[in-house]
């Protein structure tokens, strides 16, 4: 081989390989962010105060009034989890204190954000329980939030650097709270 071809070599197979990891890293970003999904929830009163109550239930619909999934509120009634088969509840407040509970809130957590990324999208109303008192097909305000390629290249070398991306979902639905007091829903 003449010389110009050794340099030819070891240039481009350098080249081509840093371009290919370049672009498997982004398109792996890519891939993640359209198929994993977060989702929270923020329900407020006429006034724009958060509504905390520990006996709370949301249904969230789609334009045709279909059941897309429903959340709960736990004991301090601030914060709404997703119930039913993709809960992950139960597991999160057991990691802390269980041998392999980190993995299996990590599995869980895997299984639950691949699920709310092929529905989220969809919820335009939700209905609503607050104790005795119910609103049914509240609209919701849904905003998105996704990583985009700025963040990607945190995927590589490790992914403990950045983190995974995901889409993040925020839903906002405002109910009359006072209403319910005067017997109205």
């Amino acid at each position: 081989m003449r010389f110009k071809q050794i340099v030819a070599v070891v240039v481009v197979v350098p080249t081509l390989f840093v371009a290919t990891t370049v672009a498997a890293v982004f398109a792996y970003g890519y891939w993640h962010t359209v198929t994993h999904a977060v989702f929270q929830v923020n329900l407020q009163d006429s006034s724009g105060r958060q509504v905390a109550n520990p006996d709370s239930g949301l249904t969230f619909l789609d334009e045709r009034s279909r059941v897309l999934a429903q959340s709960a509120t736990d004991s301090s009634g601030g914060v709404f989890y997703l119930s039913g088969e993709f809960s992950c509840r139960e597991i999160e407040k057991r990691a802390p204190f269980e041998v392999g509970g980190h993995e299996a809130y990590s599995r869980c957590f895997e299984r639950q954000s691949r699920w709310v990324s092929k529905w989220v999208a969809d919820v335009t109303y939700v209905d609503v329980r607050i104790g005795g008192c119910r609103w049914n097909k509240v609209p919701v305000i849904i905003s998105r939030q996704s990583s985009g390629p700025s963040d990607w290249w945190l995927l590589w070398p490790t992914r403990h650097i950045g983190g995974e991306p995901f889409t993040q979902f925020y839903a906002t639905a405002t109910v009359d709270v006072d209403a319910c007091g005067s017997g109205s829903p």
